[in-house]
Parts: structure tokens; C-alpha cells; sequence
């Protein structure tokens, strides 16, 4: 891996630099996006959140691998909390989206979407709720904290941005093995290994101000991770009409076409996934291996 000098020294005080600037530029976005999502609640403002809390923590994470403080971890613990508890409406919104175009090849979904409508009109006002006793200020004393201890408490340990490139190098590594555990008849397989694509993804965008060549590997990791995610939606669309039909047993035998079209759906992504995702390996094209 190449990387480019010209913004930060290549020593130990250019990559403490490099850290500290990182997570001063990421938290800028971070908060402001969080006092957007406080302030309105709507679907720009949490997509623009969740975006943002993923780089956040990203940033968090790969600089707590070589600087660990406790004040990194609560930090991580609190955005991750926010994240978290928009999951299960993007999960609904998705399906919302997937159900309303199914439906009129499927009757029968009519109910099963007002159903989910109903599920995510409670789920936003819930979030709202949420989001309005969330105060902004929480974290920013660990935020004062962490960076005065980067600056001050870590003056003994002499990390560089070699051991960066021998962290992402680590990284890829695994997630070549977890690659190679892909078993193709098991979803759960595709879904671990879009985990470990995702924060590996995030881990390469971290370095983008001073490695050049991340974008296209991130560009790459982003396309693969959209097809497992793709896949991953599916199998959580079929558990949520599971759970549906557990509540409406009459309605399982009307069901069964729409379940075996999600199953046979799913089947032609995870072989167009199964194609690609060789790039995967294939990585090393744009000089991650490099010196």
C-alpha cells in the first residue's frame, strides 16, 4: 500500500496527527447529523445519520486497535446505541418497499403491507421519542477526554502508519477466511461475511486522505456488500411473514406462492453474488499488497 505523505509526516507524530484529525472531522459530522435527526425527524435525516454513525464508529474503532482508551469505548458504546435502535425500521422501510411492488402479482400481501405500514408508522414514532431525550452533549466530554489523551497519555507507545498498513493487510486477511467460509445453501454464511465486508470497508475509508486507491476498493466492497445485503433482506423479509403467519395461521396456505417466489429470488442473488464475489480476492489489483 502506498501512501501519500504530503498532508502528514511519516512517523509517529504524523499518524497521531493523522488520528487525531480523522476523529476531530468525523465527530464534526457525527454531531451535526445527530442535531439534525433530534431536531427533524424524517427519512434524510436518518439516512444521512446512520451514514455518518458508521464512519464515526469506524474511525473510533480503528484508532481504539492502537491508542485504548476507556473514553474511545464509551464513545463507541453510545453511537452504537443510537445506531442500533434505527435498525429494525430500515429492516421494515426495505420490506415496505419490496412488499408494495409485490403486491399486485400477490393479492394477499395487501394485508401483510398494511401490516408492515403499521409497524413502521410505530417505529418512527417511537424513534422520535428516542431522538428527542438524546442529548448532544453526552459524549462530548470523552470526546474533550479522548483527544487530550491521544495528544498526552500515549506518548510511550510509537505506532506509525506502517502498523496501519499492517492492521488493514491483518483485515483483509480475514476477510479472505471469512470469504472462504461461504457456504452458498447457507444464508447465515453470506450474512457474516457481509459483517466483516462492511467494517472492512469502513476500515479502508478511514484512510482515504492519505491512500489514494481506497475509493476503488471501496467502491468494490460496497457493490459486494449491496448484494449480500440484497440476499440478507430477503431471508429477513421471509422471517418477518413467518412471524405474521404465526399470528394469521388461516393465511399460511395462500402464502406458500409468495414464500416460494421470495425462496427462488433469493436463489438468482445468491448465484449472481456467488459469480462476483471472487473480486473479493482479487483486491490485491489495486496494490493493497504493495509496499
Amino acid at each position: 500500500m502506498k501512501f501519500d505523505f504530503s498532508e502528514y509526516p511519516n512517523n509517529s507524530k504524523g499518524f497521531k496527527e493523522f488520528c487525531i484529525n480523522s476523529l476531530q472531522n468525523s465527530y464534526k459530522i457525527y454531531k451535526l447529523r445527530l442535531e439534525n435527526i433530534i431536531q427533524e425527524y424524517s427519512e434524510t435525516n436518518v439516512h444521512d445519520f446512520r451514514v455518518s454513525s458508521q464512519r464515526f464508529i469506524a474511525i473510533l474503532s480503528m484508532i481504539y486497535h492502537f491508542f485504548p482508551s476507556p473514553y474511545n469505548k464509551r464513545i463507541r458504546k453510545s453511537a452504537k446505541k443510537h445506531l442500533n435502535s434505527l435498525s429494525r425500521l430500515r429492516d421494515i422501510q426495505v420490506m415496505g418497499i419490496f412488499v408494495g411492488k409485490l403486491k399486485i402479482q400477490f393479492p394477499i400481501l395487501f394485508e401483510f403491507f398494511n401490516y408492515i405500514n403499521n409497524l413502521e408508522y410505530q417505529l418512527i414514532n417511537t424513534n422520535k421519542v428516542y431522538f428527542r431525550n438524546v442529548k448532544t452533549f453526552e459524549i462530548e466530554d470523552d470526546i474533550f477526554h479522548l483527544i487530550r489523551a491521544l495528544k498526552y497519555d500515549f506518548n510511550h507507545i510509537d505506532h506509525n502508519f506502517d502498523d496501519l498498513k499492517s492492521y488493514i493487510l491483518l483485515e483483509y486477511r480475514l476477510l479472505l477466511k471469512q470469504l472462504e467460509l461461504v457456504n452458498i445453501e447457507d444464508t447465515d454464511t453470506i450474512h457474516k461475511l457481509r459483517i466483516k465486508n462492511k467494517k472492512f470497508r469502513y476500515l479502508v475509508e478511514t484512510t482515504q486522505p492519505i491512500f489514494k486507491k481506497a475509493k476503488k476498493i471501496c467502491k468494490i466492497l460496497s457493490t459486494q456488500q449491496n448484494k449480500m445485503g440484497a440476499i440478507q433482506d430477503v431471508s429477513v423479509l421471509i422471517k418477518e411473514i413467518n412471524s405474521y403467519l404465526a399470528n394469521n395461521p388461516n393465511l399460511s396456505q395462500e402464502f406458500n406462492p409468495v414464500i416460494e417466489y421470495l425462496k427462488n429470488y433469493q436463489k438468482s442473488l445468491i448465484l449472481d453474488f456467488d459469480k462476483s464475489s471472487v473480486i473479493l480476492k482479487n483486491l490485491t489489483y489495486f496494490d493493497i499488497n504493495e509496499d
